[in-house]
């Protein structure tokens, strides 16, 4: 199948977060029989942009087969299904690889290790930059969809 595109949503735990002015949100997919291939990124905005509360999650374009989610707000026992990267657009040096897990079969969330003795942590409002204008991630992800 050909690359499609389409507008993931950032939601959140408690409240979910206002990309502002400039923001926004994108992805891409390509589908190989059953197997889906989906990319995207979002940035904050120069004005009104909000990171919410809470852990942040993206809705997938296919509603995953699995049962292996994670139904609490923590990584837990979530399919590790890709990857991505924190952009912290005026540090470099924040800038951080990621975990794509699967949150629901229908909502991605993110990992992130702190340090070589700090268990990993979910990606949200709080953690793990303070989040400004620009700021925002980029992530992979390779699952099984639904017939």
């Amino acid at each position: 199948h050909a690359l499609q595109s389409w507008t993931p949503q950032l939601t959140a735990v408690t409240t979910n977060p206002t990309l502002g002015t400039g923001g926004f949100i994108r992805g891409f997919y390509y589908e190989i029989f059953d197997q889906i291939y989906a990319w995207g990124e979002f940035r904050f905005g120069s004005s009104g942009a909000s990171g919410g509360t809470g852990l942040w999650m993206i809705s997938l374009p296919f509603e995953a087969k699995t049962v292996d989610v994670d139904h609490s707000d923590t990584l837990g026992g979530a399919a590790l299904v890709g990857s991505g990267l924190i952009w912290d657009d005026s540090n470099s040096s924040a800038r951080m690889p990621i975990t794509s897990h699967l949150k629901t079969s229908t909502l991605l969330h993110f990992g992130f290790k702190m340090d070589s003795a700090a268990p990993s942590r979910s990606v949200g409002s709080a953690q793990p930059i303070t989040w400004a204008a620009l700021d925002g991630l980029t992530f992979f992800a390779r699952y099984q969809r639904l017939p």
